[in-house]
């Protein structure tokens, strides 16, 4: 009996650091009935195998002020899970992801989904060469909040579908479709100065080349 009583207390005495060990999960769907991904030219769907991120941003980070400057977004991007655009039941420009982090830099943060398509529909690189469109969305309601990972259930879990999108970063809506968006990626400081290098050396070969003649 003794023995027994002591095995509960130190199960107990567990169950605390399992809580606090555990992780938080998040389901995130564009199903059947709700918004389906396609592209900006709003005719055609985004191709199966392109990919979409589920996040949240770096706290303090102006996400508007550089929503067109990918650059600066995967800087400040911190990423929770992934999954890709598939066909469903002969509807293409759906998903279905469900994804868990024990990581509690996303404890009650603001949830994001960004969403590509590139060239022969591989994973976005990390200079982003290969984007031809993206999509940057959310919503301002609750269920759009990472879950606390160790949380008790039902509050380590959420679920969040494109028909909440409320929220557009980059891209439009209609009540039927999230689109993509094309952009111009503002080049990387590093390329700046390059092309700074770059321009008076042309220059001044221009010059060399003229006082030749």
């Amino acid at each position: 009996m003794k023995l027994l009583i002591t095995c509960l207390l130190a199960i107990f005495a567990f169950l605390p650091k399992l809580a606090a060990q555990g992780s938080s999960q998040v389901t995130y769907t564009s199903g059947l009935g709700q918004r389906t991904v396609f592209l900006s030219d709003r005719a055609t769907a985004v191709a199966n195998g392109n990919a979409v991120w589920i996040g949240c941003f770096d706290a303090g980070f102006n996400v508007g002020a550089n929503q067109n400057n990918p650059f600066a977004l995967i800087a400040a991007w911190n990423n929770y899970g992934s999954t890709n655009i598939t066909t469903t039941l002969g509807q293409p420009g759906h998903f279905n992801g469900n994804s868990t982090s024990t990581d509690p830099t996303f404890n009650s943060q603001k949830i994001y989904v960004w969403i590509f398509s590139t060239d022969n529909n591989n994973a976005p690189l990390p200079d982003f060469s290969n984007v031809n469109e993206y999509g940057l969305y959310s919503a301002s309601i609750n269920s759009w909040n990472f879950p606390t990972a160790g949380a008790a259930p039902p509050g380590n879990s959420t679920s969040i579908n494109t028909t909440d999108v409320n929220q557009l970063y980059y891209g439009t809506l209609d009540p039927t479709h999230l689109y993509l968006q094309n952009f111009n990626p503002v080049p990387e400081p590093s390329a700046i100065g390059l092309l700074g290098l770059a321009i008076p050396a042309a220059v001044l070969a221009l010059r060399r080349t003229r006082s030749r003649r």
